[in-house]
């Protein structure tokens, strides 16, 4: 906006201020609504990775126990039978006997297998949680930041209408003319050098 004609250099410098002010001020606030949907979403991420890494490593626990209660039932009761008393019997108690004795170590095998996959799973869930987590701390940070320059932005309007409204003066923000009638000093951003040959 062109400054009207007739307005004083300190008037006119201390608008444009005011202008560049409410620019700042402005873009702040829009740094500031951005930091703030960013950190929402990081809590909310971190609160599910959290809850992700909790169930995982209650599965992860599940696991290791059921290896616990299978190792536990092998050393106290060891195999179905001794090879001795399986072949003292029938021929197909014997089979049964080592069937079920090779149920019982693929099942052994399976929960041990079972429990590294879920403990693997579960502690890469807690280092995903703890990324989400240092997420939060970041996205924090950029907010408080945000919210400074806001705060420094708004001071920065208020000190620019200070200055607008001392500009001003008791009286309008005109120049001071000369005996002639014509303002005594050159508007800022206006033409008018050459007026006299004119």
């Amino acid at each position: 906006m062109l400054p009207t004609l007739g307005y004083s250099d300190a008037y006119w410098s201390a608008y444009a201020a005011l202008e560049r002010a409410q620019t700042g001020l402005t873009a702040a606030q829009v740094i500031l609504r951005t930091a703030q949907q960013a950190q929402v979403a990081a809590v909310a991420a971190a609160a599910a990775g959290e809850a992700t890494a909790g169930t995982a490593q209650e599965r992860a626990a599940a696991a290791q126990l059921n290896v616990d209660r299978l190792a536990s039932q092998l050393y106290r009761f060891g195999s179905p039978g001794t090879v001795v008393s399986a072949m003292l019997g029938e021929p197909g108690d014997f089979l049964a006997q080592v069937d079920t004795a090779h149920n019982q170590d693929l099942a052994a095998i399976f929960a041990a297998d079972q429990a590294q996959t879920t403990a693997a799973t579960a502690a890469l869930a807690r280092a995903q949680a703890l990324t989400l987590k240092t997420r939060v701390e970041a996205t924090t940070a950029t907010l408080q930041a945000a919210q400074t320059r806001v705060a420094a932005a708004t001071k920065a309007v208020a000190a620019a209408q200070d200055q607008l409204r001392d500009a001003g003066g008791a009286s309008a923000p005109q120049t001071t003319v000369g005996a002639d009638g014509c303002p005594k000093h050159d508007v800022a951003g206006t033409l008018r050098g050459g007026a006299e040959a004119i």
